[in-house]
């Protein structure tokens, strides 16, 4: 498991680009989310509660080709290719994830130290 130094660096350097820190487990404000998994650290972008609840709601009733749908994954893959290059920047070894079920998720590997 990705040490918890990877974590506060990733957190670090994000909050420093000006973007603001959310929690997985309390998303509502909308923001970056850091959890350690097997061997590197997940970061996620999440949308706000007014933009996610209007998706979610459309999804919900099967109209997955809502453009409150399509806008907020386009933003939250917008925002992981921010992520993406903004942690490159400050000198850390990330990648998008190649997982289907992780898609807009930023892996951070342990092996590049921020500047």
């Amino acid at each position: 498991m990705a040490d918890d130094a990877l974590e506060t660096t990733v957190a670090r350097e994000l909050r420093a680009a000006g973007l603001q820190a959310s929690s997985f487990d309390e998303p509502r404000a909308g923001g970056f989310g850091v959890e350690p998994d097997d061997g590197f650290v997940s970061v996620v972008w999440t949308p706000s509660e007014a933009m996610s609840s209007v998706a979610f709601d459309k999804m919900m009733a099967g109209e997955t080709e809502h453009e409150a749908v399509l806008h907020m994954g386009r933003v939250k893959h917008l925002m992981a290719t921010a992520i993406l290059e903004i942690l490159r920047s400050a000198g850390l070894e990330a990648r998008m994830s190649s997982d289907d079920m992780a898609p807009a998720t930023v892996e951070v590997r342990s092996g590049g130290a921020a500047r």
